[in-house]
Protein backbone atom coordinates (compact mmCIF):
# COMPACT_ATOMS: atom_id res chain seq x y z
CA UNK A 1 0.00 0.00 0.00
CA UNK A 2 1.37 3.65 -0.95
CA UNK A 3 2.34 5.97 2.16
CA UNK A 4 -0.72 8.45 1.02
CA UNK A 5 -3.37 5.77 1.26
CA UNK A 6 -2.22 4.11 4.25
CA UNK A 7 -2.00 7.54 5.98
CA UNK A 8 -5.39 8.73 4.19
CA UNK A 9 -6.57 5.16 6.06
CA UNK A 10 -5.34 5.64 9.40
CA UNK A 11 -6.62 9.50 9.27
CA UNK A 12 -9.71 8.14 9.04
CA UNK A 13 -9.73 6.00 12.12
CA UNK A 14 -8.60 8.99 14.12
CA UNK A 15 -11.65 10.51 16.09
CA UNK A 16 -12.88 13.71 14.12
CA UNK A 17 -12.79 16.28 16.50
CA UNK A 18 -8.73 15.68 16.84
CA UNK A 19 -8.50 14.00 12.95
CA UNK A 20 -6.76 17.99 11.80
CA UNK A 21 -4.54 18.45 15.15
CA UNK A 22 -2.59 15.37 14.56
CA UNK A 23 -0.24 14.25 11.80
CA UNK A 24 1.95 12.02 10.59
CA UNK A 25 4.94 11.79 8.15
CA UNK A 26 7.33 9.84 6.56
CA UNK A 27 10.39 10.93 4.13
CA UNK A 28 13.08 9.12 2.25
CA UNK A 29 16.64 10.79 1.02
CA UNK A 30 16.79 9.66 -2.06
CA UNK A 31 20.03 10.91 -2.00
CA UNK A 32 21.21 9.44 0.48
CA UNK A 33 23.84 6.48 -0.10
CA UNK A 34 21.51 4.36 1.55
CA UNK A 35 18.12 6.34 0.79
CA UNK A 36 17.18 5.97 4.62
CA UNK A 37 14.53 8.33 5.54
CA UNK A 38 12.61 9.39 9.01
CA UNK A 39 9.10 9.78 9.74
CA UNK A 40 7.81 11.92 12.82
CA UNK A 41 4.50 12.53 14.55
CA UNK A 42 3.00 16.10 15.39
CA UNK A 43 0.16 17.54 17.20
CA UNK A 44 -1.14 20.66 16.35
CA UNK A 45 1.93 21.47 13.96
CA UNK A 46 4.68 20.13 17.17
CA UNK A 47 6.33 17.23 16.77
CA UNK A 48 5.98 14.85 19.71
CA UNK A 49 7.46 11.53 18.32
CA UNK A 50 10.34 11.18 15.80
CA UNK A 51 12.06 8.27 14.75
CA UNK A 52 14.97 7.08 12.09
CA UNK A 53 17.50 4.16 10.66
CA UNK A 54 20.47 6.41 11.70
CA UNK A 55 18.76 6.80 15.53
CA UNK A 56 18.28 3.63 16.35
CA UNK A 57 21.69 2.87 14.83
CA UNK A 58 22.92 5.79 16.96
CA UNK A 59 20.96 4.83 20.55
CA UNK A 60 21.91 0.64 20.07
CA UNK A 61 25.44 0.91 19.35
CA UNK A 62 26.38 1.19 22.63
CA UNK A 63 24.23 -1.93 24.32
CA UNK A 64 24.94 -4.93 22.37
CA UNK A 65 22.26 -6.53 24.58
CA UNK A 66 19.61 -4.58 22.94
CA UNK A 67 20.78 -4.45 19.68
CA UNK A 68 20.73 -8.28 19.55
CA UNK A 69 16.92 -7.93 20.22
CA UNK A 70 16.13 -5.24 17.71
CA UNK A 71 17.11 -7.52 15.10
CA UNK A 72 16.56 -10.82 16.06
CA UNK A 73 12.79 -10.05 16.21
CA UNK A 74 12.10 -7.64 13.26
CA UNK A 75 8.76 -8.41 12.87
CA UNK A 76 7.59 -8.44 16.17
CA UNK A 77 8.74 -4.70 16.70
CA UNK A 78 5.41 -4.29 14.10
CA UNK A 79 2.95 -6.64 16.03
CA UNK A 80 0.50 -5.92 18.45
CA UNK A 81 2.56 -7.62 20.80
CA UNK A 82 5.59 -7.66 21.56
CA UNK A 83 6.76 -11.51 23.19
CA UNK A 84 10.38 -10.77 23.79
CA UNK A 85 10.80 -8.34 26.80
CA UNK A 86 14.25 -7.10 26.05
CA UNK A 87 12.88 -6.05 22.17
CA UNK A 88 9.69 -4.47 24.41
CA UNK A 89 12.53 -2.38 26.40
CA UNK A 90 13.88 -1.01 23.23
CA UNK A 91 10.46 -0.19 21.96
CA UNK A 92 9.43 1.33 24.93
CA UNK A 93 12.72 3.55 24.86
CA UNK A 94 11.33 5.14 21.45
CA UNK A 95 13.83 3.62 19.09
CA UNK A 96 11.66 2.77 15.59
CA UNK A 97 12.77 3.39 12.05
CA UNK A 98 10.68 4.35 8.96
CA UNK A 99 9.89 1.08 7.97
CA UNK A 100 8.62 0.11 11.71
CA UNK A 101 6.61 2.86 11.66
CA UNK A 102 4.78 2.35 8.60
CA UNK A 103 4.26 -1.47 8.77
CA UNK A 104 3.05 -1.11 12.31
CA UNK A 105 0.49 1.17 10.90
CA UNK A 106 -0.22 -1.32 7.99
CA UNK A 107 -0.47 -4.00 10.76
CA UNK A 108 -2.93 -1.92 13.39
CA UNK A 109 -5.54 -1.73 10.22
CA UNK A 110 -5.77 -5.13 10.02
CA UNK A 111 -5.53 -6.03 13.75
CA UNK A 112 -8.90 -6.10 16.05
CA UNK A 113 -9.02 -2.53 17.77
CA UNK A 114 -9.64 -4.05 21.54
CA UNK A 115 -6.22 -6.08 20.45
CA UNK A 116 -4.08 -2.46 19.89
CA UNK A 117 -6.34 -1.11 23.10
CA UNK A 118 -4.42 -3.48 24.79
CA UNK A 119 -1.19 -3.88 23.27
CA UNK A 120 1.94 -3.69 24.66
CA UNK A 121 3.62 -1.79 21.81
CA UNK A 122 3.27 1.74 21.96
CA UNK A 123 2.87 2.97 18.53
CA UNK A 124 -0.79 0.47 18.65
CA UNK A 125 -1.82 1.71 21.81
CA UNK A 126 -1.12 5.10 20.97
CA UNK A 127 -3.35 4.76 17.92
CA UNK A 128 -6.36 2.97 19.35
CA UNK A 129 -6.54 6.02 22.02
CA UNK A 130 -7.42 8.93 19.34
CA UNK A 131 -9.62 5.98 17.36
CA UNK A 132 -12.72 6.66 16.79
CA UNK A 133 -14.15 3.18 18.02
CA UNK A 134 -12.70 4.32 21.43
CA UNK A 135 -15.81 5.60 23.45
CA UNK A 136 -16.08 8.00 26.17
CA UNK A 137 -16.57 4.97 28.76
CA UNK A 138 -13.93 3.14 28.10
CA UNK A 139 -11.61 5.72 27.62
CA UNK A 140 -12.28 6.49 31.65
CA UNK A 141 -11.17 3.43 32.37
CA UNK A 142 -7.67 3.69 30.81
CA UNK A 143 -4.93 4.55 33.60
CA UNK A 144 -1.36 5.94 32.63
CA UNK A 145 1.37 5.44 34.69
CA UNK A 146 4.38 7.38 34.93
CA UNK A 147 6.50 5.42 33.31
CA UNK A 148 4.44 4.75 29.84
CA UNK A 149 5.90 5.75 26.32
CA UNK A 150 5.84 9.77 25.81
CA UNK A 151 3.80 9.05 22.75
CA UNK A 152 1.04 7.37 24.94
CA UNK A 153 0.78 10.29 26.98
CA UNK A 154 0.33 12.92 24.56
CA UNK A 155 -2.36 11.10 22.48
CA UNK A 156 -4.13 10.27 25.99
CA UNK A 157 -3.90 13.83 27.08
CA UNK A 158 -5.27 15.29 23.59
CA UNK A 159 -8.10 12.54 23.14
CA UNK A 160 -9.04 13.57 27.15
CA UNK A 161 -9.13 17.37 26.12
CA UNK A 162 -11.63 16.02 23.45
CA UNK A 163 -13.61 14.32 26.00
CA UNK A 164 -13.74 17.93 27.75
CA UNK A 165 -14.68 20.05 25.19
CA UNK A 166 -17.45 17.67 24.03
CA UNK A 167 -18.58 17.12 27.62
CA UNK A 168 -19.95 21.70 27.03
Amino acid sequence: MKWSQLKHRIKQLISPEIRDRVDFYVTRYHEAHDQEGEFWITIDKQTIFSGSYYQVLKTLSANEELKEAYYSFPSQRTSVKIENITLEKVVNMGIHDMEDFSQSLFNYLNTPFEESLVSNNPLFKAFALVDSRLGKRRFEKIIIKDDTHELIKHFYNLRASSFKLSEN
